[in-house]
C-alpha cells in the first residue's frame, strides 16, 4: 500500500445528526486463510450457523482492510 492514511465518517441522516469522524491508518490483510476465518467468524454473529458457509460462498473476496483510529471527533448534535 502506497499511503495507509484514510478517514472514516459515520453520521445519522436524521436529527440530531450525531456523528463520528476519525483519521485512521489502514492495514490490508490479504492472507486468504486468515481473512476467510475472520469473515466466517464475523458472519456467524449475524447469520444462523447452518447458513454461514452458503452465505459467504457468494462473496469471493478474501481481503480485510483493518482501520486503526488515530485522532477522532464525535458530535451529538449536527445543528
Amino acid at each position: 500500500m502506497r499511503d495507509p492514511r484514510c478517514s472514516i465518517t459515520i453520521a445519522e441522516h436524521e436529527a440530531p445528526f450525531a456523528g463520528y469522524l476519525a483519521s485512521c491508518t489502514a492495514t490490508v490483510h490479504e492472507d486468504a486463510d486468515w481473512a476467510g476465518a475472520e469473515i466466517h467468524a464475523i458472519t456467524a454473529r449475524y447469520i444462523p450457523a447452518p447458513d454461514v458457509d452458503a452465505y459467504i460462498a457468494h462473496y469471493p473476496f478474501r481481503t480485510i482492510v483493518e482501520l486503526t483510529p488515530g485522532r477522532s471527533r464525535v458530535w451529538d448534535r449536527g445543528y
